[in-house]
């Protein structure tokens, strides 16, 4: 629950929440970013106001504001999902990785058989493997490793 007095002010830096007891400086929400790796990856957000409020919640969550519940609603809200990929595509991006079937599968801590089925136009990724594998794409099989 955030307490009545909390004000959020825009500066020329960005959002700023200034909550009576709790340092939510500007500087401290970025030492917190840095702190977690997955937090520096590049997101893209429906709208430059999506940006706002997404970093303004990311920034709150931190701070214990706000809960991990309604922080989800905001990622859900503001985040662009992931664009399926078809089987031509995915077979593509492990040979551009120069890896195997069973070493990719490893690496998205799939099976071998889930691989192939992708590949085969089977099946499709979606959830968690898609995401993982938009970030190979986008980044390189080392950034998930």
């Amino acid at each position: 629950m955030v307490n009545v007095n909390t004000k959020i002010n825009e500066t020329n830096q960005g959002f700023h929440a200034i909550i009576p007891g709790r340092n939510l400086s500007r500087q401290s929400a970025m030492q917190r970013k840095k702190q977690n790796p997955m937090k520096n990856m590049e997101k893209t957000y429906r709208s430059d106001a999506c940006a706002a409020i997404h970093e303004l919640a990311s920034d709150l969550h931190d701070a214990g504001v706000m809960d991990s519940r309604t922080f989800r609603k905001f990622e859900d809200s503001c985040l662009v999902p992931a664009r399926p990929m078809g089987a031509k595509e995915i077979r593509g991006l492990r040979l551009r990785e120069h890896v195997s079937q069973s070493v990719f599968a490893l690496r998205l801590n799939v099976s071998k058989s889930t691989v192939s089925k992708w590949e085969r136009g089977e099946n499709r990724p979606e959830g968690a493997s898609l995401k993982l594998l938009t970030i190979v794409q986008n980044k390189g099989l080392d950034a998930i490793a």
